[in-house]
């Protein structure tokens, strides 16, 4: 079904105001203190709560749907071995203090190491930088829509 889903547009990107987040994996170990386990990159897109003729869980979804196909084409040439995890839907708008609490959707992918442990650092510099910049190229901005100007693609 996902892969049936067409990559989102320019214009679904602005209407929807995406923005990706990229943030640390990361876990308290006992005797080692706070250990880097990979990344998550997320993204969020705004919806609107009134959609003539929509139900709102059918609006939420689409747009989560959208997401994280976007994630999935961002994160297709990951550096291995790693492992990209990505959430399930979940029926919840996200409300940020950067955004003024407008309700949006997050679709978030984790960026983990295949088989346990820590993660190569340059692997997942790599993989990162690779889905930032492809994100870029779509018009996704980085963290707020408002603050961000857009993405320079290097």
């Amino acid at each position: 079904m996902l892969r049936d889903l067409p990559l989102p547009d320019r214009a679904w990107i602005e209407q929807h105001r995406v923005c990706w987040e990229q943030l640390p994996l990361r876990e308290m170990v006992k005797a080692h203190g706070l250990e880097s386990h990979g990344a998550c990159l997320k993204l969020y897109a705004r919806f609107d709560v009134d959609v003539p003729g929509r139900e709102l869980k059918e609006v939420v979804q689409e747009a989560h749907a959208r997401c994280v196909r976007l994630l999935v084409e961002a994160l297709r040439d990951h550096a291995l071995p790693l492992r990209v995890d990505i959430d399930a839907f979940d029926f919840t708008g996200h409300l940020r203090p950067e955004t003024h609490h407008a309700p949006e959707v997050e679709a978030t992918a984790r960026i983990v190491a295949d088989r346990g442990g820590v993660p190569d650092p340059a692997d997942l510099h790599e993989t990162l930088t690779r889905a930032e910049r492809f994100l870029a190229e779509q018009g996704v901005r980085e963290k707020v829509w408002e603050e961000a100007r857009p993405t320079e693609v290097h």
